[in-house]
Parts: C-alpha cells; sequence; structure tokens
C-alpha cells in the first residue's frame, strides 16, 4: 500500500505580517471601545443640561432627574445615579460674565434642600443649601466634561485671628450710610437699579466663583424692594484693577489705592447705586480675609471661605458684626456677618433676621 507524503510535520503559525494585522485590529477595537464608553459617560454631562434647557422651556415649576457621579461625599446616598430636581422660579437678576455672556438664575430645590440654578455658556451649576444639618454643596455639569462634578463647600480650617477690617466711608466720596442718598446721574442707567460690578482678579481664575456668589445674589434679590432690580457684572483681565498688588501689611492703604484705580479707569460707571469688588484668591495680609467701607462703594474679599464675598458686599450695605448670630437646629452654623469664624460650625449662607433688616432698609 503505498504511503502519502506526510505534508505538515510542524503546527501551523503565523507570519509576522498576520500577527502585526491582527495586534493593529485589536488595539483599533479597545480605542473604539474606549471612545464609545467615553462618549456615554459625556452623555450624561449633556443631556442634563438639555434636559435642564427643555423643562424650564416648557414652563416653570418643573421636576427633573440630574446625573450625578457614582461617589460623592456630599450625599449619604452616594450611589444614587440621580438628584431629583425642582426648578420653581427663575429670579429676576441680570447676571453678566464679560467672557461667557449673560446667564439665567433659578430658585428651587435638590432632594429637598434649597437650591440656586445658574445657566450659562455651557455649564449649569447647582449651589445647594444643605445647611445646617450637613455641608453645601455644587453640583457643575460642564458638557466638555464627561462627568459632573460635586464639590463640597465644607468650612476652612481658618485661624480665629484671620477676619476683616471695616472703614468708615470716606467723606469726599458719594458714600453715605444715610438713606436719602442722592440719585444716580441720569443717562448711565435706570435709577432703581442696583448694580453690583465683580472684578475677578487674575490669581482667582481657576476659582470657582458661584460657591461665593450665587446663593448671595439669591439672599439680596429676596430683600429688593418692589420695583428695584439688580444686575450683577462679572469682569476679568482689565489691566491696572484685575492685576492690582493687593497683598501688603496696611490693608486699608490697598483698599484706598485700589479704589482710586477704579474711578481712574470706569469713571463713567460710578454713581451712588453701584457697588465694587476685587475678588482675590488669596489673603490681603496674614490677618485680613477682606475689607470693606460701611455703607460704601468699594471692598476686597477673598476666597479663603465662601461667606467672604457677602460678608464684604454686607458691609457695604450696612450690615454689621454686631447683629450676626449663631444658628443651632441640629448642629450650629454661622450667619454671614460673624467677625470670627470657628472652625467646627457650618456656614449658613444666610444673614441673620437683623442684618437682613438693615441691608433691606439700605437697598431701598
Amino acid at each position: 500500500m503505498p504511503h502519502l507524503p506526510f505534508l505538515c510535520q510542524h503546527p501551523m503559525r503565523s507570519t509576522p505580517s498576520v500577527d502585526a494585522r491582527r495586534s493593529r485590529f485589536a488595539a483599533a477595537l479597545v480605542f473604539l471601545l474606549l471612545m464609545c464608553l467615553l462618549a456615554a459617560a459625556g452623555s450624561s454631562v449633556a443631556s442634563t443640561v438639555t434636559d435642564f434647557d427643555g423643562a424650564v422651556a416648557r414652563g416653570l415649576p418643573v421636576g427633573l432627574r440630574g446625573e450625578l457621579p457614582a461617589q460623592s461625599a456630599a450625599r449619604t446616598d452616594a450611589t444614587r445615579g440621580a438628584a431629583i430636581m425642582h426648578v420653581d422660579t427663575r429670579m429676576p437678576v441680570k447676571l453678566i460674565y464679560s467672557d461667557d455672556g449673560e446667564a439665567a438664575l433659578y430658585r428651587g430645590k435638590v432632594d429637598g434642600y434649597p437650591a440656586i440654578f445658574t445657566r450659562y455658556a455651557d455649564r449649569l451649576d447647582i449651589f445647594v443649601n444643605a445647611a445646617p444639618h450637613s455641608d453645601a454643596y455644587t453640583i457643575s455639569y460642564a458638557t466638555p466634561k464627561p462627568h459632573p462634578e460635586i464639590r463640597v463647600l465644607t468650612q476652612p480650617a481658618t485661624s480665629e485671628t484671620v477676619r476683616d477690617i471695616v472703614l468708615a466711608p470716606i467723606e469726599t466720596t458719594p458714600e453715605s450710610t444715610t438713606g436719602d442718598r442722592p440719585k444716580a446721574r441720569s443717562g448711565i442707567r435706570d435709577t432703581l437699579e442696583w448694580y453690583f460690578v465683580i472684578f475677578v482678579h487674575d490669581d482667582a481664575k481657576n476659582v470657582a466663583l458661584n460657591d461665593h456668589l450665587s446663593w448671595w445674589i439669591g439672599l439680596i434679590e429676596a430683600l429688593l424692594p418692589a420695583g428695584r432690580t439688580m444686575t450683577v457684572d462679572i469682569r476679568r483681565n482689565l489691566p491696572g484693577i484685575t492685576d492690582f498688588a493687593y497683598a501688603g501689611d496696611d490693608p486699608s492703604r490697598k483698599l484706598l489705592e485700589w479704589l482710586a484705580l477704579v474711578r481712574a479707569q470706569i469713571p463713567q460707571e460710578i454713581d451712588v447705586d453701584s457697588k465694587f469688588l476685587l475678588f482675590t484668591h488669596n489673603l490681603i495680609s496674614s490677618s485680613t480675609a477682606g475689607i470693606a467701607l460701611q455703607g460704601g462703594d468699594y471692598g476686597i474679599a477673598s476666597a479663603s471661605s465662601r461667606q467672604t464675598l457677602a460678608h464684604e458686599f454686607g458691609h457695604m450695605l450696612s450690615a454689621t458684626h454686631e447683629n450676626a448670630e449663631v444658628r443651632y437646629n441640629g448642629w450650629w452654623c454661622e450667619t454671614i456677618m460673624l467677625a470670627a469664624p470657628v472652625d467646627l460650625r457650618s456656614n449658613c449662607y444666610d444673614y441673620s433676621d437683623a442684618n437682613e433688616k438693615l441691608i433691606r432698609s439700605y437697598l431701598e
């Protein structure tokens, strides 16, 4: 019986070119899978922003769900993937960002806690005030980012020696602590409009400004007398103003130098219904977090605490340290004008009733 030739004495092997093609195919497959996962993650942020826009466009009040990160120290139920949002009313406030245009602000609730929604550019920032039962927090949605961000706004660890300085109004300026203030100059703005200008210092560009700002706007808007309106104007990158060398051993002198620069550069905007504040990243001095003219139009506030901006504006609107209070409702929280914060207590993100009365009277 004839024998057939043994044609395959060794196992078959792939040629180098076949292996290379397989490796390239596998790498491409992994890359496509990764892109799909990132797109799916990003769509949760984009869909929340889109859902928010669509919901408010249909009419208020409205409820919706907002995507959350899988883990969040701000929530006891951190495994939940969505927050329950209720948007109740749009605030009649004009908030202008020099680089992002005008924002829309809304009042509502998130998971039952009072909230302020700020919608601008490609962002939706939501300040949630869980105080005093828990720390307040901000949920930020930015469509270029794949995941929403939650910032827990804990009370910073500060020394009680870090306080603010209050100066009496300068007699040679139009500031006055009396209710009988002259009208704003005609031809500039509606005389019933309060105008707050916040110059963001160049060193504070990366600070999350809405953690310090949006809730304060909500407080002041609620205290405006009938017929009064307010505009908050956020300005950046102004040589001579936002690059001002504010740090020094004499904060009072620094404030006077800075207000002189503001008056020289934008004299057409100076009137008695305007307030100007420089928002900085660092302390003004080793012991000074902020400084303002009591009942006046100028102040400097650092980002050292989320209440400092509101504290200095409070002085400019006649609120005082003496009328501040510490509240207790299961835990202690400090109202905005407290002179010596204590680390153990949380922020109330609110003025005391006595200071609210002073501010309301000043705004008339």
